[in-house]
């Protein structure tokens, strides 16, 4: 870039809790070649994009103590990053849950019936955007699902910002880098995802969560929004809202999930980034 900033984007890491040899070779390997990708940039990156599904996550069938063990391994992978990668500290990496960071056996199977009923409800997406925001006795029992998720976030000490909201397990920081005021906002798309959500079918409450931090990122120069699931996930009562949003107020949108990367600048001022899985057997998508 231009201006100086560098950063790295990873996604799909899907980290285990079992230190099987293929597991232990895949980890070391990824090490290797995002180490090896950073000694090759004009300058030392400065800030660490993980855009969600960092690790495993479980089946209906295990507990959350499973996804306590692979977060544990993922904390031991990002850090083994960052002690050969000093440029960036751990108040510069920032993290976004996927859906594979949900405990499947958190899912109330009541709740995935109130969301795909509101599916076939013209009001649908105001009731979920009241829902979020209210903090209601429904919304904390639909986020039970990321409470690994979110000790993670806490324990580790990243997605440090000046606007949190720990609830909603979104942020906003700005960050002064080179010169250039950089904001940050970190969106949850993942609070409705159980093991069938399908394409074109995912609540998210995109267009409140972006409406809470526009103040916070006004500031800034440059924007970067972080998301698991690309727009072409969402529902109809929000994917169109949403991704206007998105491509008016930030410059990046940096997702992953579909395994597949590419960039996109198909409207002026705006990037579209996704990150391939690393849990692949491919260098292409690791490299």
């Amino acid at each position: 870039m231009d201006n100086g900033i560098t950063w790295i984007q990873l996604s799909d890491l899907h980290i285990t809790h079992m230190p099987a040899a293929a597991e232990n070779h895949r980890l070391e390997r990824l090490h290797t070649d995002i180490i090896e990708a950073a000694q090759k940039l004009a300058s030392p990156p400065d800030l660490l994009f993980v855009v969600g599904d960092i690790v495993r996550g479980c089946k209906a069938s295990e507990t959350g103590e499973a996804m306590r063990e692979q977060y544990a391994n993922a904390f031991v992978f990002i850090e083994g990053l960052l002690d050969e990668l000093p440029s960036i500290r751990p108040e510069r990496v920032f993290t976004v849950p996927g859906n594979h960071d949900v405990c499947a056996s958190a899912i109330d199977p009541a709740h995935t019936q109130q969301l795909d009923r509101l599916l076939r409800e013209p009001s649908g997406a105001a009731s979920v955007a009241a829902m979020i925001g209210r903090v209601d006795v429904t919304w904390r029992g639909v986020i039970k699902r990321l409470a690994e998720y979110r000790e993670f976030v806490r324990a580790s000490g990243y997605n440090r910002a000046t606007s949190e909201y720990p609830d909603q397990l979104m942020y906003a920081q700005v960050v002064e880098i080179c010169g250039v005021s950089l904001g940050i906002a970190g969106l949850n798309t993942a609070w409705s995802c159980t093991p069938a959500t399908e394409k074109s079918h995912l609540w998210t409450a995109l267009p409140w969560q972006l409406e809470q931090l526009q103040d916070v990122l006004r500031p800034a120069t440059i924007r970067v929004a972080l998301m698991h699931h690309p727009t072409s996930w969402l529902n109809s009562q929000e994917g169109t809202e949403a991704a206007r949003l998105l491509s008016d107020q930030y410059s990046f949108l940096l997702t992953g999930h579909e395994h597949d990367d590419w960039v996109t600048a198909q409207l002026p001022g705006h990037v579209g980034v996704a990150t391939g899985a690393s849990q692949t057997t491919s260098h292409r998508e690791t490299g």
